[in-house]
């Protein structure tokens, strides 16, 4: 009888088993499932579209005295036109970003710029006889070359880097098409002088050979290299829409307009030194080494400029 007990025994123990296996895989699919089900977790969307906006900073280098070919252009300006720094005007545009891989990515942009509304001053400084008493008066001619609201129409294609989650960086370039390039010229000399222009009347004046019209052979293209930096926060609790300040800096590499001249009088003329004291009633003759009488020697001019960008932008991502 010993043998059948130890088989009984053996019988109910692998029994058992049995039931504790079959309880645990019941056991652990209810848990599953009652168990809800937790998303992966996913990548942050760098697809972004925005309108865009602020301040620019333009700086004016122009080395020119006149523009070429031109029946109505501004007269000799010694040395060229002074650099003009500073001029603060406005742009608006939209964008578009799409990431490429990881943080890597493009953007494009487009915008609409005023760099107009300035004036370019060169500056010439002369002696004459005093007319109200004895020796020299010291005087000065300024020539003032305004341009008036000259717009420009650009894309910016750019390549993107994503440092933090807000933050980026930007390096392209910016293609622009210029719009409205027309200018106002006139030679003033200060009201309280003495010494006045002399007009073919008789009349003296304070301001001589205004005039105005459209600059000529303005560049249809005027590119720049551009890079800059972005950071924006988001606005809302889907994490759709974003706010963000940005700052660009662009190098101009076109010139403005082609065909432009710089004058330079010849050291002598007739005998007569480029640095002599200019008479009064020399002004604009052959004996007035600034006077279009005068022989020049004409090089290439030019005419650059870059701009400081300071903004923000409205973004949205899908």
């Amino acid at each position: 009888m010993q043998p059948f007990r130890t088989i009984r025994s053996r019988s109910c123990a692998v029994t058992v088993l049995l039931a504790a296996v079959f309880f645990c895989i019941g056991s652990y699919s209810v848990i599953l499932a009652q168990t809800p089900e937790v998303p992966p977790a996913v990548a942050p969307s760098f697809l972004r579209y925005g309108l865009l906006g602020g301040v620019v900073v333009n700086n004016h280098s122009p080395n020119f005295s006149d523009f070429a070919n031109a029946t109505n252009s501004p007269s000799i300006v010694p040395s060229g036109f002074g650099p003009t720094f500073g001029m603060i005007s406005s742009y608006v545009g939209g964008l578009v970003e799409v990431p490429v891989i990881e943080r890597f990515g493009v953007s494009l942009r487009a915008s609409v710029t005023n760099v107009g509304g300035f004036t370019l001053v060169g500056r010439e400084n002369l002696a004459a006889p005093n007319p109200t008493g004895s020796g020299l008066y010291n005087f000065q001619i300024s020539h003032a070359l305004t341009v008036n609201n000259l717009l420009m129409f650009s894309g910016e294609p750019y390549l993107t880097y994503r440092v933090l989650g807000g933050l980026t960086l930007y390096a392209g370039a910016r293609f622009g098409f210029m719009s409205n390039p027309t200018y106002a010229y006139m030679q003033t000399i200060p009201d309280d002088s003495p010494i006045k222009f002399l007009l073919p009347n008789g009349q003296l004046t304070s301001v001589w050979n205004s005039q105005s019209g459209t600059i000529p052979q303005v560049n249809s293209v005027n590119t720049a290299l551009s890079g800059g930096v972005n950071l924006e926060t988001p606005i809302d609790q889907q994490g759709h829409w974003f706010l963000a300040v940005e700052a660009f800096y662009m190098h101009g590499l076109t010139q403005v307009a082609n065909g432009l001249v710089l004058r330079r009088p010849l050291a002598t003329n007739n005998g007569l030194p480029a640095t002599r004291t200019v008479q009064q009633n020399e002004f604009g003759t052959d004996k007035d080494p600034l006077s279009p009488a005068w022989p020049s020697e004409i090089v290439a001019g030019s005419w650059l400029f870059n701009n400081l960008r300071a903004g923000i932008s409205l973004r949205y991502a899908p």
